[in-house]
């Protein structure tokens, strides 16, 4: 008795196969639709002849790095369009037309805005819009219909190097850079362009001078581009939820404080202070618009937190708190597994009370009453320092290092102090840490009973060799040769111990080995180039790399970029019906529709495939290793017929313009200013 096609054991086998492609099919067509790019940033250099050719290298060297942070870092959660992106222009001036008898009305815009900072923006990376001529009703023509935009970019950065009368010059420090944010997304008001000015004195120094001033560059322009982003006070009230919608203000901002109440913000601080009655976290109140509101305050994070609103000349770190705040814009993601630049140590496990009243109780972080202008160790034990309010508007005063006696940097310390450190038993470089010194004696003496020399460094600190034994419990402390002695926790160290030259000197009182020692666990001190955290981890710097932060990120990540000259003003402002598009690359074809296609053909030739060796199995009874051997070569030819097929059509842009109102450059511009302190001169703060 035969049975009917759906009873059949082939009839069931490609049912269930049909039924496992739709599933697969279904679950990759929801991955594509809501698929998020990595922040690729696209830079238009508008640079004048003051930027040598040697200048515009470092410049771009250096972008290089952060546009690699940036892009294995951040992913756009909803990005514009896969394949290129178009800007959405801003209108300044609207007309409104009313008809009459009831026949409603409609907006002309009759300008548009063609500045962004100190840059022009370019007209052909804007979506199409339409102009009308202001003093003629109705009279409208589209323009920019051919415009392509920038393919496989997130966010344009046009690069200026302006000069102002807040830059720095020559020997006064004061401004570095400035950034504003442009244009929005018309999907959920992400910023996609902005403009980095790059003030030309900082560009100079970081071409003509040493690795530290390059590097003060990176970390400078990495500061910029996360106020771009979303570090700004400009765009809180922008900020969104899940679904892409608004949050408004008051779910992001304290009421009438400057504090972000944001849930990872939040979540983030009570994990790094040791701290679960936090309910917000304070923003910087004082320095103006371009400041305050657009920076951790220093009473919080320090100096060394790359979004403070000055830094030193040591590299800039970026904590848990500054990656909650770009994630709680709901515009971005942090990649699962990205690196971390750095590790925060300042504030630390301080607890509720310190945080509420900075000398509430005794601690590393904060000078105690009396200490103001006092030389000590910095809080991570990182340099020599000098106590003061340390930056803008902090009450709490801290340690601020001396740019020329940072112990991890080897160049350190040699010719700037007035005397050579070496001699008296002091060190620079990768495992070198900052020790209190004594003040008895005031004076140590180097040399024997006959003849010695004499020099007052007693009262303050030092950098020594240290490293830590007893699994973290020790601090052992050496002078250049095999001696080597503890620094017990609360005690002194003779330094005629370690070093019989030196006949008079004392160290400490000896810091607690749970304060330093977790800074020393890692391979080689992460070669001075980054910090270590739990778990023996090197944290790298921007621009460093590798297990011991021993190797150098390429900087060559720059994706293709428009080469500009700083444009007169009256050529960039017109607008005309005859632009001519942006020369681009070919759009690229997303890949996870590459991948549904594949597997959809792949599937349905393959279920066709089993069919028909199955019935050919029923009738001749042959074995199923030649079906299997078939069935590998269809799928391998169908690969290369892909992959050699023409590029799918890019998808038209889904919008028209949008009414977004442009900020105001005054306020919206935020900056970092540079704070140099030497040891022997007074603080200079831009």
């Amino acid at each position: 008795m035969s049975r009917g096609v759906s009873g059949s054991p082939i009839a069931g086998l490609v049912l269930g196969g049909l039924r496992a492609l739709l599933l697969v099919t279904a679950f990759l067509v929801a991955a594509t639709a809501s698929a998020q790019e990595p922040l690729a940033v696209h830079y238009e250099y508008q640079l004048d002849d003051g930027v040598g050719e040697g200048q515009r290298e470092t410049l771009e060297r250096a972008l290089g790095i952060v546009a690699g942070f940036l892009n294995d870092t951040f992913v756009v959660r909803r990005p514009d369009d896969e394949s290129s992106l178009l800007l959405e222009p801003t209108c300044m001036k609207w007309r409104t037309i009313s008809y009459p008898g009831g026949g409603g009305s409609r907006d002309e815009c009759v300008e548009y805005s063609t500045a962004c900072g100190k840059a022009r923006p370019p007209p052909s990376l804007f979506r199409a819009r339409e102009v009308c001529d202001e003093r003629r009703v109705g009279d409208c023509e589209v323009v920019g219909e051919g415009n392509q935009g920038v393919p496989g970019a997130q966010l344009v950065v046009y690069l200026t190097a302006v000069d102002g009368p807040g830059c720095s010059s020559g020997s006064e420090v004061g401004e570095l850079a400035s950034a504003t944010h442009c244009t929005l997304s018309v999907i959920d008001g992400r910023p996609t362009s902005g403009n980095v000015n790059v003030c030309p004195e900082t560009i100079r120094r970081a071409s003509e001078g040493s690795d530290r001033e390059f590097y003060f560059l990176v970390d400078t322009l990495a500061h910029e581009h996360l106020h771009i982003i979303g570090f700004n006070s400009d765009l809180y009230e922008s900020f969104v939820g899940d679904d892409g919608e608004p949050l408004g203000e008051q779910a992001v901002l304290e009421p009438s404080q400057l504090a972000l109440r944001t849930p990872r913000v939040v979540e983030a601080a009570r994990a790094h202070f040791d701290c679960e009655e936090l309910s917000s976290v304070p923003l910087e109140s004082e320095g103006g618009s371009g400041t305050a509101g657009s920076h951790w305050p220093h009473s919080l994070v320090g100096s060394r937190e790359l979004m403070a609103p000055t830094v030193g000349s040591g590299r800039s770190v970026i904590s848990s708190l500054t990656y909650a705040l770009i994630e709680d814009t709901g515009w971005f993601e942090v990649r699962p597994g990205a690196r971390r630049v750095g590790e925060l140590d300042f504030g630390k496990g301080i607890g509720c009370a310190v945080l509420d009243r900075c000398d509430a109780e005794p601690n590393r972080f904060f000078c105690q009453p009396g200490q103001a202008g006092e030389t000590a160790c910095s809080s991570d034990y990182y340099g020599v320092g000098v106590c003061t309010g340390g930056g803008v508007g902090s009450t709490c005063p801290s340690v601020q290092t001396f740019d020329n006696m940072r112990c991890r940097e080897p160049s350190q310390g040699e010719g700037s102090l007035g005397y050579d450190p070496l001699k008296w038993g002091q060190s620079y470089g990768p495992g070198s840490r900052c020790l209190p010194i004594s003040s008895d004696p005031a004076a140590w003496q180097r040399g024997n009973a006959f003849a010695y020399e004499i020099m007052d460094i007693g009262g303050g600190g030092g950098c020594f060799n240290v490293r830590c034994d007893g699994g973290g419990t020790r601090v052992m402390v050496s002078m250049g040769g095999e001696a080597e002695a503890e620094c017990p926790e609360g005690g002194y160290l003779e330094a005629s111990s370690l070093n019989p030259r030196l006949r008079q000197g004392k160290i400490g009182p000896c810091p607690p080995p749970k304060d330093i020692c977790p800074g020393l666990a890692c391979e080689e001190d992460c070669g001075g180039r980054g910090d270590c955290a739990a778990g023996g981890e090197c944290r790298c710097f921007l621009g460093h790399g590798g297990p011991a932060c021993a190797l150098d990120v390429p900087d060559d990540f720059l994706p293709p970029t428009t080469v500009r000259s700083q444009q007169p003003e009256a050529e960039a402002a017109s607008v005309s019906a005859s632009e001519a598009p942006a020369a681009v690359d070919s759009p690229k074809v997303p890949w996870m529709v590459v991948a549904v296609g594949s597997i959809v053909v792949v599937g349905i030739i393959v279920i066709a495939v089993v069919v028909t060796m199955l019935v050919r199995r029923r009738r001749s009874g042959r074995g199923a290793r030649d079906y299997r051997r078939a069935s590998a070569a269809s799928g391998r030819r169908l690969v290369s017929e892909m992959a050699a097929g023409p590029a799918l059509a890019a998808q038209p842009a889904k919008q028209e313009p949008g009414l977004l109102e442009s900020k105001d450059l005054d306020g919206g511009v935020v900056g970092v200013k540079a704070h140099t302190l030497l040891y022997g001169s007074d603080i200079r703060i831009g």
